[in-house]
């Protein structure tokens, strides 16, 4: 798994199991988008439990505000 902090935001940050509300864009090696939840829609609200285990692991310390690079090897995967 790697991480960049694009932006780190501010408050607490988010722990294993978190309620969370985010905005995410998902693209494939080839740059092809899978999937996307981006403003003006409402972020997607979801606990770090119910999605794949590299989308937990990248959400898990990221705070309020923050943006996050994240690139999930196929083993965190689907």
């Amino acid at each position: 798994l790697r991480l960049r902090d694009v932006q780190v935001g501010e408050g607490e940050a988010v722990q294993a199991g978190a309620d969370v509300e985010v905005y995410y864009t998902g693209w494939l090696t080839d740059g092809m988008v899978f999937d996307s939840r981006r403003s003006p829609s409402p972020p997607a609200e979801f606990s770090t439990n119910g999605v794949i285990e590299g989308f937990e692991q990248a959400l898990i310390g990221m705070r309020p505000g923050g943006i996050r690079q994240v690139v999930i090897p196929p083993d965190l995967g689907y």
